[in-house]
This record gives C-alpha cells, sequence and structure tokens, in this order.
C-alpha cells in the first residue's frame, strides 16, 4: 500500500499505515499547531496555570525527547500491534456502523481513564515518583506536546497499554480505532494546554 509494505497481507498495511499517519498528524502536526501556529493569547485564556509559560529550553529538550521516543517506539508498537490485532479486525466499510463505534469509543474510554487513574496515581506515590514521574512534571506549565514527555516505562504502563487495552480484547472495525486513537491523542493533547 503506497510504499508500506512491512507485511505480506493487505490488511496489515493498512493497519500499520493508518496507525502511524493517524498518530503522526493528530499527534505532531496538532501539537505543533497549537505550539507554534495559534495566538498564545487566544490559548492563555485556557491554561489552568495563569501566568506561566513554559522555558523553551525545556520545551526543546521535551521535543527531542518524545521526538526519538515516537520515532522508536510507534513504529515498533504499531508492528506488534498488528502481529495480533489485524486478523480478527473488519476493514470492509460495508461493515463500519456507527452506533457500534460509538459504543466502542465509549467503552475503550471507560477501560482507558480507569487504566490510566490508577496507573497515574501509582506514579505519584513518594517511593516511585522521582525514578518514573518526575520527569512528566518538569513542566509547571505544560503544553500539547509534552504529554508524552515522560519516563519509557510510564509511556507503556500508563499511555501505551491503557490506549490499546480495550482494542485489544474487543475487535472492532479499523475505522473504529482510528476514531479512536485521534479521541484519545487529541484529548491527551488538550489536558496537556
Amino acid at each position: 500500500m503506497y510504499g508500506f509494505n512491512w507485511f505480506e497481507d493487505e490488511n496489515s498495511n493498512v493497519f500499520g499505515a493508518l496507525t502511524l499517519a493517524t498518530h503522526f498528524l493528530f499527534y505532531w502536526v496538532h501539537g505543533l499547531i497549537v505550539l507554534f501556529v495559534l495566538p498564545k493569547d487566544k490559548i492563555k485564556m485556557y491554561k489552568i496555570q495563569k501566568g506561566k509559560e513554559p522555558d523553551q529550553a525545556l520545551i526543546n529538550k521535551a521535543l527531542l525527547h518524545v521526538g526519538l521516543g515516537h520515532a522508536v517506539a510507534v513504529p515498533v508498537g504499531t508492528y506488534f500491534l498488528t502481529l495480533y490485532m489485524v486478523q480478527d479486525m473488519s476493514f470492509d466499510p460495508a461493515e463500519f456502523e456507527i452506533k457500534s463505534c460509538a459504543f466502542y469509543i465509549v467503552l475503550w474510554h471507560i477501560l482507558f481513564d480507569t487504566w490510566f487513574y490508577w496507573t497515574h496515581r501509582a506514579a505519584h506515590h513518594p517511593s516511585i515518583y522521582r525514578f518514573i514521574h518526575k520527569q512528566h512534571h518538569e513542566f509547571t506549565s505544560p503544553v500539547g506536546l509534552v504529554a508524552a514527555y515522560c519516563h519509557p516505562f510510564e509511556m507503556l504502563v500508563s499511555n501505551v497499554i491503557p490506549l490499546f487495552v480495550g482494542i485489544i480484547y474487543m475487535n472492532a472495525h479499523i475505522f473504529t480505532l482510528i476514531v479512536w486513537v485521534v479521541f484519545a491523542v487529541l484529548g491527551t493533547q488538550t489536558h496537556h494546554c
């Protein structure tokens, strides 16, 4: 599919290409637009931390960290998710149903929020905070792109697993997966603006 041929079957290549493209477009393009293009005065009125601006050196450090992490983790994660999930997933556009999509999105959000809440709460425990979660809190005035600025263990346990826990156990249509990833990425970035 358009030069994306990691796998022998077309559905796996479609899954891989759509997952990577969706993540790239909605994490990086959206995040960079919010960070560099949108008027700062319009964004400031929605920020919780009034009057605080993140240090540019810290933003640069985070962008490098997140960029390198995504350059490795997203393709590797996509590859393994493809191996595990594609055989049970529907790719036929005629089988896509809005009601089913809405049901899965709500259910996956409940699972995501529950998993994320408890792992994030555990990351604040004094015995592990300084080793795992402190990096994420280097930002006292966060921006959307730094949502994924965290320790690799935290990225896996608190971000990646909750994102896919519902999808792995409940097969759905590929379009539903894409809607979910867009919803989750934009929601996560919005929480960090």
